[in-house]
């Protein structure tokens, strides 16, 4: 057969995310291999490229209808609410839990709710490459089968070793975080906007939630209650996926449809993903080792994982701090004292509509600037403003504490720093989509690895400041 020539179009970027990569030679992948780097070329030159049919094929996940898409991207939010929502669902009891079970140390009794993350860190740095093998709904719904048994187990829990070990596990079964990558999947450039800030709910609105639900569960039943009630809502979540949730990674896609063709008789066929002179398990070696490489030697993944880290070490700090205000200050039961996570819940709500409008129409409006050609540093645009803010609401939430102002006024305080949070957070993760395309679920990995370390660590020395 004669050698195929015509362009890859297989990759799950689109053409947009290619012009992109042009544009922004500096955050190119220096030394990152591509799956196919190994093969022979003579097996090229015999052998026909299956991709996709043109560029409107409707088997391309970017080509699917509307409604096909977002009801994946639902399907997706509902396990990424999971992990947030249990991470601060114990911080109304946190003194409870360590009464119950003889915890006396300061510095242990955050950790109950921070190990959450450190498990967290270590997840995503296997999980991503295995999706990115596997596909990610495979690797979704069985890791969070994982997640399921140890956060049930956590209500069982007897002893501090106990409720340590199990939510370490529960967190890193949790870590699931596939779902940005969807996002890639599913929505070409001009539209991830949207996507995002829907998608970006979900890992914001969960550790509002959970505190609330943590609070009332605590004074009228148990904080047992806390994680058997939060496992049951991941089970209906898991069911959702079930029905709804369907593999949108081109490179699965794509090797799914040479299968295909070839039951049907044909012959000599690869798709660009192929893992060719390499065996799947060499392949996710090399994948093993992509986020730690994006984090030793990019200079931007760098830098975000840091802002990060010091915004979500911040954070949690404030979850876990929130009930000792409240409670201990303002001298508010639990369940009442609870109902203070709502401002951060309308902080972050009142960000996503106002970056749901702007945030798509300043990318248009630059990439036209720009002699139509959109760039990653567009999505950057408002954490200028946002940065501003985040600093105004957390002094303003900590002045107020200490001067027992207003209840009103903490909270005020801390609204400002979830919105500008949210501002940040999703301009960060859509920059790191645009600028890395299908190596964007390894470099936000490498990103959560160091965020989600600060989370665990920042609230154990906070009570000794």
């Amino acid at each position: 057969m004669e050698p195929v020539s015509t362009p890859i179009k297989g990759d799950c970027r689109n053409d947009e995310d290619l012009e992109v990569g042009k544009e922004s030679k500096a955050h190119e992948e220096p030394g990152i291999e591509r799956d196919f780097q190994h093969a022979n070329e003579d097996t090229f030159s015999r052998s026909i490229l299956v991709t996709w049919d043109g560029p409107n094929d409707p088997e391309n996940p970017k080509n699917w209808p509307t409604g096909r898409k977002w009801r994946a991207l639902i399907a997706i939010s509902g396990f990424v609410l999971m992990s947030p929502l249990s991470t601060t669902i114990v911080a109304p009891s946190l003194e409870i839990i360590a009464k119950d079970l003889i915890i006396t140390s300061t510095a242990e009794v955050p950790m109950i709710l921070s190990i959450f993350m450190l498990g967290f860190a270590c997840g995503p740095l296997i999980i991503s490459p295995l999706s990115e093998v596997f596909g990610r709904v495979r690797i979704l719904q069985s890791f969070n089968v994982g997640y399921l048994v140890f956060n049930t187990a956590c209500g069982g829990s007897q002893s501090k070793v106990q409720i340590l070990v199990l939510r370490f596990l529960a967190g890193f079964f949790g870590s699931a975080s596939v779902g940005v990558g969807t996002i890639g999947d599913l929505f070409p450039a001009h539209e991830r906007g949207k996507a995002m800030a829907v998608y970006s709910i979900a890992p914001l609105i969960g550790p509002v939630l959970g505190p609330i639900a943590g609070g009332f569960l605590t004074e009228y039943a148990s904080w047992r209650w806390a994680f058997y009630v939060s496992s049951m809502v991941d089970a209906f979540a898991q069911i959702w996926g079930l029905f709804f949730l369907e593999e949108s990674y081109g490179p699965i896609l794509l090797r799914r449809k040479k299968k295909h063709l070839m039951k049907t008789g044909a012959t000599n066929l690869y798709t660009e993903h192929d893992f060719l002179n390499d065996s799947a398990w060499a392949t996710i070696k090399i994948n093993l080792v992509r986020p730690v490489k994006m984090l030793a030697t990019q200079p931007v993944i760098q830098l975000l994982a840091l802002y990060q880290g010091y915004l979500y070490g911040n954070i949690y700090i404030l979850y876990a701090m929130f009930p000792t205000l409240w409670t201990g200050k303002y001298k508010e039961r639990v369940d009442i004292a609870s109902l203070n996570y709502l401002s951060l819940g309308i902080g972050t709500a009142f960000a996503a509509e106002v970056t749901t409008r702007i945030n798509d129409r300043v990318y248009r409006r630059l990439t036209k600037r720009n002699n139509d050609k959109g760039l990653p540093e567009f999505r950057v645009v408002l954490m200028m403003p946002a940065t501003i803010i985040l600093a105004t609401g957390l002094f303003g939430y900590g002045w107020s504490a200490q001067q027992h102002l207003h209840w009103i006024m903490p909270n005020i305080g801390a609204s400002l720093f979830a919105a500008a949070a949210y501002v940040c957070t999703l301009s960060n993760n859509t920059y790191i989509i645009d600028t890395y395309g299908r190596y964007s679920a390894s470099g936000l990995a490498a990103i959560s690895t160091l965020r989600c370390l600060f989370g665990f660590g920042f609230p154990i020395f906070a009570p000794e400041l």
